[in-house]
């Protein structure tokens, strides 16, 4: 369907949602894996800002559990709670309007959502803090009063092993090619799910800056519930640190005291590892999914980096967790005498050069940097042959034979930490061979992720 059409239709179901006359439409930057377009309705005396969440079928949870019309059930389950939510106006089922697509409808609430780029210390400070308070606030509703699109846990070890389930479906279902960290880990937060929780909580679930609104130091909405549901608090908390990780979010030991104070609730640096380790395997998985997902594979480069970052995340925050010391991995030196490789080069300059700055929509210029990011890798690949090599020795040592490829390697050995549950020695070998290869796969990915190219996860502060 042309574009055309799809503002046509667009236009047509925002009019007959709210009964007025649709005087904007603009298809807006952001909205993670899903598309933003902000709408302005007259609708009489009344002036709608809206904003439209639209997911056309090529997103990476397109047909999966975290979809639209179970962000848009919790909204209105917190409607009517003192947390700060954008209003539903209406929803559309693709499956009844494929012209549309999956879409909700959402009041448009002033304010920001960049955090990164504010620079005044002491708004920043007061941003954070009155997020802590909301989410202290969250963790403290009774969860038998809001009815969210999820289970609630019955058990100590359910408030992490529910939420591991869906995700473990979602790598199943939507990723080919089932990799060896993945099922290990897996396994790992299986075994260590935490066997007492202090409270059963409301979470939001990818919490934190990027996530909400924000103006003049106070937080205007918070955003984003599709991964929302019942389970430990410190499970929040450890998305405060995976977004401190990715940039800096403020004082987490001061931020976790006034969350402790507000929610009445202990801050367990144990469970929050615990729990770090769990949303490194949600990114990574996500990440997954995103590059196997229809319509995203130009911005493959943006995808495939971060997942290094969420896999070496993934390996630290474990062995944090089971105090195992990781020494530094040792990076081979690149070949500069490789020929082939100065072609990328000349593929990268031509890239900046004339695609990048002739592309006006702002979504096709990101896919084309992603391109060039990935281009880079593929430059860092060529000049250091020697890193598959290793590969291939590590593995041979793992599976005891040698594998013809990496990746016919890594297949074998998912396959067998599928079918053998790992004993605590060979545990650890394999842990401190995935930290080894994920270090070297962000060390090929290092012009992509600059310092997050080697970043290490901060121990988790006390209050």
């Amino acid at each position: 369907m042309s574009e055309s059409a799809e503002r046509k239709a667009l236009v047509e179901w925002i009019a007959a949602s709210t009964g007025g006359e649709v005087e904007r439409l603009s298809r807006e930057v952001g909205g993670g894996t899903r598309e933003i377009w902000f709408a302005d309705v007259q609708r009489g005396e009344q002036r709608l800002e809206l904003v439209v969440r639209r997911d056309s079928g090529g997103g990476p949870f397109s047909g999966t559990e975290l979809s639209l019309a179970r962000e848009a059930a919790v909204y209105r389950a917190l409607e009517q709670t003192p947390i700060p939510v954008p209003r539903v106006f209406a929803e559309c089922a693709g499956r009844d309007a494929p012209e549309i697509g999956d879409a909700i409808l959402l009041e448009r609430v002033r304010g920001s959502a960049d955090f990164p780029a504010l620079r005044a210390p002491t708004e920043r400070v007061a941003v954070a803090e009155h997020f802590i308070e909301i989410l202290a606030t969250l963790h403290r509703l009774d969860p038998a009063s809001v009815r969210l699109p999820a289970l609630l846990p019955k058990t100590p070890e359910e408030h992490a092993l529910l939420d591991l389930a869906l995700w473990e479906r979602l790598h199943r279902e939507h990723v080919r090619s089932i990799d060896p960290l993945i099922s290990f880990a897996i396994r790992w937060l299986r075994r260590r799910a935490p066997r007492a929780v202090q409270r059963t909580s409301i979470l939001q679930g990818d919490t934190g800056a990027g996530n909400f609104l924000f103006e003049d130091g106070r937080v205007t909405a918070v955003l984003d519930w599709e991964f929302a549901h019942y389970g430990d608090p410190m499970d929040d908390l450890a998305w405060l640190m995976m977004r401190d990780h990715m940039y800096a979010f403020g004082d987490m030991s001061a931020l976790f005291r006034s969350y402790q104070e507000r929610s009445g609730i202990i801050v367990d640096p144990q469970r929050i590892l615990y729990y770090w380790a769990f949303v490194s395997l949600r990114c990574a998985i996500s990440t997954l999914v995103a590059v196997e997902a229809e319509g995203l594979r130009m911005g493959a480069g943006i995808y495939l980096s971060r997942c290094q970052v969420f896999f070496s995340l993934l390996c630290d925050c474990m062995a944090a967790h089971d105090g195992v010391d990781l020494e530094p991995t040792e990076l081979p030196e690149p070949d500069t005498e490789v020929p082939r490789a100065d072609l990328y080069d000349v593929l990268l300059a031509d890239l900046e050069a004339v695609s990048v700055p002739v592309l006006a929509d702002p979504p096709l210029a990101r896919r084309a940097r992603a391109m060039g990011d990935l281009l880079r890798f593929l430059q860092a690949s060529e000049r250091t042959p020697s890193i598959r090599a290793i590969e291939l020795d590590e593995l041979a040592r793992l599976l005891g034979t040698r594998p013809t490829t990496p990746e016919r390697g890594a297949d074998q050995l998912a396959q067998r930490i599928e079918d053998e549950e790992p004993d605590a020695e060979t545990g650890e070998a394999l842990l401190r061979y995935f930290a080894r290869r994920s270090d070297r796969q962000r060390w090929l990915w290092a012009e992509a992720l600059g310092p997050l190219a080697t970043r290490r996860a901060a121990p988790v502060p006390r209050p």
